[in-house]
């Protein structure tokens, strides 16, 4: 029983030292629940980056009707100021270590290494002439196998393509992500047949669990798409590589982003857009005008741009371009304008509020820098899908520690501007509230997770060891004082405890 090697192993639980710090100095700024005119940017942003050294199953199997091939472009800015925002308006709440069930690590060694004994999902992925994967450019040729799981979902020696993706996380670290595509539609897990699939090494978040917590937020607030996840074993040409997430690419297809763009023309259809802080693609893209002096990007990326995934490049015509263009230069005037009747003319109100909140939850540094959205054949615009959550919850340089603020490292213009209207903030309120129960059996289930796999992300941490790297690229001293699993764990558990305390009290919920 592959249990029983955990009594064998150290145990340690650490709490001291989790607490996410506070910054009981830096300046106030009001509440925007607290009443109803403009909410006034008296912000204060550091001019230096603290650390500058670089350093459930889908049930059905239906192919999709359209598999639209596209990669999502950047996974974070390379570079970019510290933008810190806190709140001093609640000064009798105490905000400190919030852990309220005690994790035990277990901690691998070289006595206790054992790659028998793993539990998730072993995926094992062989280059046809055992070459490194070197690029995110050019695919390699490969097999790939799946064992240690259900029968069902198990394979055997079938090909696939693989090369590296993202941006800071393929440049910055050890840990690499992957792309796999395969020649025909393919069920990964139980999550539906597509021929694209993600591996995300999750190598900057040390707790492994930033991007899983996100997606279950927004799968719980109802965002509608949504990618599924499993986290699996990695072997590339028999090394073994850690704990990964696999999960569903970015793109439009029955089984994901299920807008079913035209082929034939038609100007009002199926749109799959990004909202990038870098001109770093080929693809059809346009920029927005500023409105009231300001753009929809964050001023330090200038090049900020909205691309097209969808229609592809070879079916979108110019009419389809400029009736999309005009679409969302209407939609940015009308958030940064704030003209509530505009915007619930041209935006699917419900869909802005939910992932509102899931990039409010967590915090997420990338937020204003990227996202996704979308526009079905004569429907309204939608805010999603949720994406790239590594930088988040007090992780990151690029946001600092901070659990306060609605926004922290790249500011997403339309947030700021939508939360200081009444009608968008009461609905914020009331969907908070019918899903506060909820929202917190997601974060309970940080527990669930690292219990079930404990000794998987053991033997993974054990692999890739960034504990206490006071080096990496955009760390803090927060994060590297923490020097086992079990610190992380409950610094995250901590953070989002006290998080959820600050939101709370700005929007009045009990």
């Amino acid at each position: 029983m592959k249990r029983f090697i955990c009594l064998l192993l150290i145990s340690c639980l650490l709490f001291s030292g989790c607490a996410p710090k506070t910054e009981d100095d830096t300046p106030a700024i009001e509440n925007p629940f607290d009443r109803g005119d403009d909410l006034q940017n008296d912000t204060q942003k550091e001019d230096e980056q603290k650390n500058p050294t670089e350093n459930e199953q889908k049930p059905s199997n239906t192919p999709p009707a359209e598999d639209v091939d596209f990669d999502e472009l950047s996974d974070g800015p390379q570079s970019g100021k510290v933008d810190t925002q806190t709140d001093q308006n609640n000064p009798d709440i105490s905000y400190e270590s919030s852990v309220e069930t005690p994790v035990t690590e277990t901690v691998i060694t070289d006595e206790f290494y054992d790659e028998s004994a793993l539990e998730l999902p072993k995926i094992y992925i062989s280059t046809f002439d055992g070459s490194k994967i070197i690029s995110k450019d050019v695919y390699t040729n490969a097999s790939l196998e799946i064992d240690n799981t259900a029968p069902a979902y198990c394979k055997r020696k079938t090909a696939v393509s693989i090369r590296g993706r993202g941006n800071s996380t393929w440049t910055r670290f050890d840990k690499k992500p992957y792309k796999l595509k395969f020649n025909i539609k393919t069920d990964m897990l139980g999550m539906g047949a597509a021929k694209k699939w993600v591996l995300l090494a999750n190598a900057f978040d040390d707790s492994m669990l930033r991007n899983a917590l996100a997606f279950d937020l927004a799968r719980t607030l109802g965002v509608e798409f949504t990618s599924e996840y499993r986290f699996v074993n990695l072997f590339v040409n028999g090394k073994y590589e850690g704990v990964y997430m696999l999960c569903e690419q970015q793109e439009t297809g029955e089984t994901r982003v299920n807008i079913s763009p035209s082929k034939t023309g038609e100007v009002d259809t199926g749109y799959f857009l990004e909202s990038l802080g870098e001109n770093i693609s080929d693809k059809p893209s346009f920029t927005l005008p500023k409105v009231n002096g300001l753009y929809l990007g964050d001023l330090a990326h200038s090049s900020h741009r909205i691309f097209i995934h969808s229609p592809s490049e070879k079916n979108l015509n110019d009419e389809q371009k400029a009736y999309i263009t005009d679409y969302i230069v209407k939609v940015n005037e009308a958030i940064l304008s704030k003209d509530w009747a505009s915007i619930n003319e041209l935006c699917d109100i419900n869909s802005f509020v939910n992932m509102f909140l899931v990039d409010q939850i967590m915090l997420n540094n990338d937020c204003g820098y990227s996202f996704y959205m979308y526009k079905k054949a004569g429907g309204k615009l939608i805010l999603g899908t949720p994406w790239d959550y590594d930088q988040s919850a007090g992780n990151s340089a690029h946001g600092t520690s901070t659990f306060k603020g609605w926004y922290a490292g790249s500011e997403h213009k339309w947030y700021t501007s939508l939360i200081q209207i009444p009608e968008f903030k009461e609905l914020v309120r009331q969907r908070y509230t019918a899903k506060k129960a909820d929202i917190d059996k997601v974060i309970k289930s940080i527990d669930t997770t690292f219990e079930d796999n404990s000794f998987d992300f053991g033997m993974s941490n054990f692999v890739h060891n960034n504990f206490g790297n006071k080096y990496r690229w955009r760390t803090i001293p927060e994060i590297y004082n923490l020097t086992t699993y079990t610190e992380h764990i409950n610094y995250l558990k901590t953070w989002l405890a006290n998080r959820l305390i600050w939101m709370e009290s700005q929007m009045g919920v009990k």
